[in-house]
């Protein structure tokens, strides 16, 4: 029985939790959820929407005003001071209330009036505008000109810089043509004389293998003629080197006989040929074996060609 008691003890108090429970869970429900502040940007955006909205109020209710006064409905326009009726947006509202007041022919010629005033204005406004836009354009033209000006200026100091450029380069091409035909005519000059002076080596070199070949021929001649005969025909002629280079071209003994048949002083002579010494070239100067006349001539060529 004890034990029975306790059980139903405890299936009690688990019942009273639980209901326990229960009720705190709907009291948590039906309690209102805590409201969080609106954030910064929301709060300015409210703000703005509620100046514009009061600001729209205002001046709906002004212009509520003015339509009742207007209407006649309640007239406080002629309870307004008169230094403020002639501000904005006041003066407009008069002007307004003035014309609309008025007959329809005054209030037409009211109309004519104010459009020719307005239409003085724009003309006076346009002709302030057309003379700032001709005298801007003047300006503008003025500096073109002036800049025209300028760039012709120094494109005909170039041009003057060209043409006195060009004047010298054309006289000092003149003056080199000048000494080029100069040195032409004076080249002319020299190839002929070294021409001329040519066709004298020439004849000189033809003359003397001639005479080489005479002389050859009368060696062989005299080699074959008796020593006797040929010391008589050496003796009565004058010519010592002639005598000399034709003994040169004999056989040593038979030159021998012929000097010992010789005439004793003659023979000294020719003998005394043989014995002058060669005249050597100066060792600083360099072989040549150009006439001095051609070797002139050729100095002459080459200073008129630097």
């Amino acid at each position: 029985m004890a034990e029975k008691g306790i059980k139903e003890n405890q299936t009690l108090n688990n019942e009273e939790k639980q209901t326990q429970n229960f009720a705190e869970e709907i009291l948590a429900k039906d309690k209102p959820k805590e409201k969080r502040p609106p954030s910064a940007v929301f709060a300015l955006l409210s703000n703005i929407m509620f100046a514009l909205l009061l600001g729209m109020l205002a001046i709906t209710s002004i212009l509520t005003l003015f339509v009742i006064d207007f209407l006649d409905i309640y007239t406080f326009r002629y309870k307004i001071p008169e230094h403020l009726r002639k501000s904005w947006p006041l003066s407009s509202y008069y002007d307004f209330v003035q014309r609309h007041q008025l007959p329809e022919e005054q209030k037409y010629h009211e109309m004519m009036l104010e459009m020719q005033s307005k239409l003085n204005k724009a003309l006076v406004q346009t002709n302030k505008d057309l003379s700032e836009r001709a005298q801007q354009l003047e300006t503008s033209y003025k500096a073109l000109v002036k800049t025209q000006k300028e760039i012709h200026s120094a494109e005909m100091e170039k041009l003057r810089k060209n043409q006195e450029k060009y004047e010298t380069e054309k006289k000092k091409l003149e003056e080199e043509k000048a000494a080029f035909s100069i040195k032409q005519q004076k080249n002319e000059e020299l190839a002929k004389r070294l021409a001329s002076e040519t066709a004298n080596v020439e004849s000189s070199l033809i003359r003397f293998m001639e005479n080489q070949n005479r002389l050859d021929q009368i060696c062989s001649i005299a080699a074959q003629m008796d020593p006797k005969s040929l010391a008589k025909i050496f003796d009565e002629l004058p010519d010592d080197k002639l005598i000399y280079d034709i003994m040169g071209g004999l056989e040593p003994s038979q030159s021998g006989k012929i000097l010992g048949a010789m005439d004793s002083e003659k023979a000294s002579k020719v003998m005394r040929i043989g014995n002058l010494p060669i005249a050597l070239p100066d060792p600083t100067s360099r072989p040549s074996f150009v006439p001095p006349g051609l070797q002139s001539l050729l100095d002459e060529t080459r200073l008129n060609s630097q």
